[in-house]
């Protein structure tokens, strides 16, 4: 009598092990450095193209909400080619898209005590997003970002 041998493959396990960064819609935590030292909460939204962006000052309680929009610089080009031996020719075509995983963001927030934050960012875009940037505020203050 020979057996059956049956083969499952578990593509779970596969699933499970492949790194993975934070979803879509998970808030990203950071900091706000101020040029005196103190630290400000952040968190932006891993999204794709915009999301929401959060920070809170310990010191003056207030809280901050607003949005951000990310741009990812890309080039693209095309060519068309006229080949012969003198027996036949050979048309060829081809076109090519670069982009970057670089985004250039920049967000708004108006804190609840009526502040407003202004950042430039400059992200990572990956499956774990980090980020770097300048921020100020309606009073003349400088922040430092990174998340």
């Amino acid at each position: 009598m020979i057996g059956r041998v049956t083969v499952v493959l578990v593509t779970a396990f596969a699933v499970a092990c492949a790194p993975q960064g934070p979803s879509v819609g998970a808030m990203l935590p950071g900091a706000l450095y101020t040029q005196d030292g103190r630290v400000l909460d952040f968190a932006i939204e891993k999204a794709q193209r915009s999301g929401r962006v959060t920070a809170f000052d310990p010191a003056t309680q207030e809280s901050f909400s607003g949005s951000y929009v990310a741009v990812i610089a890309s080039a693209s080009g095309s060519s068309r080619e006229f080949v012969t031996n003198g027996r036949g020719y050979a048309v060829g075509a081809g076109s090519a898209v670069v982009g970057s995983n670089m985004a250039d963001a920049t967000a708004f927030l108006r804190g609840d005590k009526g502040s407003m934050l202004s950042y430039s960012m400059r992200i990572e875009a990956a499956a774990s997003p980090h980020g770097l940037g300048i921020c100020t505020d309606n009073h003349g203050g400088r922040y430092r970002l990174q998340f």
